[in-house]
């Protein structure tokens, strides 16, 4: 406490605290000690020195004059920073656009990197998403098989939900006076579920709409329900003629869910459909939801003992073939997280580069002002003084 109070009074001119100083801080350390409240008595004695100034003893409040404090003072080296910097337009105009360049840039590239990299997943407890890649000898690939998923999924018991997702796809809607090219996912009917999204209307697919003699059903995206409906509440149990197949919407999703791309529409995936019984197909991306107390290391684990049987099951197709569950952040970013960190490095030896400008505007002007500093030192300005001065016009 008493090296803080002698930084407060560093703060000052030694011609107002000089004389005074070490008894002011044996008054402060005394008071400090005797006080049944430590800590208030310090920070309003501190307060007092900086609104009040040094004229009177630390503890007595009686005679002290308000105006005469480090805040006081701060206030008119601020009235002058601004007086001084709006006599010079030409200098104050280059060091803020100058500053206002690098900070922007570097403000926008580190929100894009906020925004992919940093803020969580918009998904509940998205800490238990994986995504599960198919490896080569150790080399991972962003899509497996199939039949693969099915295997991994009926064998392991530390996921909650796995679900499979084909590669998107574009179709033409028709069933308006002008057909509109939208986008589609084709999933497992599990595949919400295991995002733990709800759906803003209707609702997502049911067991039974998955197999062979099920309903064609359809999830619609929140743009799609806009675009396509006008954003008709009854939107839910209409048609939609997608590629020549009639189906039936059952669920809107909220405006804000996405995964991996911006789709218009889900439909449920059905044995026999594109890519569902080659293993050595891979079109699908496999993402799961683990169980309560389960790390993703003892997932793995299963998913390697998996890995193995499927290995010696199937020696042609999955000769050093496994499954890698990585989290679901990770593995989505993965392929443009090396350009996002490069651009911001880019970004950031910008400021740096702009920073340095400045601060070489400002050693130039403080070169040009050497007579002025020379003049207010030989009239008693202390170093302390000019260089407060100085800061706050640099800040």
């Amino acid at each position: 406490m008493r090296t803080l109070l002698r930084l407060v009074l560093r703060l000052f001119p030694d011609d107002t605290n000089g004389i005074l100083r070490e008894d002011m801080e044996e008054t402060f350390m005394d008071g400090y000690r005797r006080s049944p409240s430590p800590f208030r008595y310090a920070w309003r004695e501190l307060w007092g020195l900086l609104r009040n100034g040094t004229a009177e003893r630390v503890g007595d409040r009686s005679s002290r004059s308000p105006g005469d404090g480090i805040l006081s003072t701060l206030r008119d080296d601020l009235r002058l920073a601004f007086r001084k910097l709006s006599r010079s337009v030409g200098f104050t105009s280059a060091a803020v656009l100058t500053l206002a360049l690098g900070i922007g840039a570097t403000v926008a590239m580190f929100s894009i990197l906020q925004a992919a990299l940093l803020r969580s997943l918009p998904y509940p407890d998205s800490q238990e998403l994986a995504l599960g890649r198919a490896t080569f000898d150790g080399r991972m690939n962003m899509v497996s098989s199939f039949p693969d998923y099915l295997s991994h999924k009926e064998g392991s018991e530390a996921f909650e939900v796995m679900a499979a997702v084909f590669t998107p796809l574009r179709y033409t809607l028709t069933g308006q006076d002008t057909p509109v090219r939208v986008s589609g996912h084709w999933v497992t009917g599990n595949f919400f579920d295991a995002l733990g999204v709800e759906p803003a209307m209707g609702r997502t697919f049911l067991p039974e709409e998955g197999e062979p003699a099920g309903a064609d059903v359809v999830v619609i995206s929140y743009g799609l329900w806009q675009r396509w409906f006008g954003g008709d509440p009854g939107a839910v149990g209409k048609t939609l003629d997608v590629a020549g197949m009639r189906r039936t919407v059952v669920g809107v999703m909220p405006a804000d869910f996405r995964f991996m791309y911006d789709i218009d529409f889900w439909a449920p995936v059905r044995m026999g459909m594109f890519d569902t019984e080659g293993r050595r197909s891979h079109s699908w991306v496999v993402v799961g939801r683990l169980r309560d107390g389960v790390t993703l290391e003892a997932a793995q684990a299963q998913m390697d003992v998996i890995s193995a049987q499927l290995e010696e099951a199937y020696p042609e197709s999955h000769d050093g073939k496994g499954m890698r569950f990585v989290p679901l952040g990770e593995g989505l970013a993965e392929n443009y997280r090396p350009g996002l960190l490069l651009l911001m490095g880019a970004t950031t030896l910008l400021l740096l580069i702009a920073c340095g400008n400045v601060a070489g505007l400002l050693a130039a002007k403080a070169t040009a002002r050497k007579v002025e500093l020379s003049v207010r030192s030989a009239l008693g300005a202390s170093r302390m003084v000019l260089l407060r001065q100085l800061l706050v016009e640099s800040l």
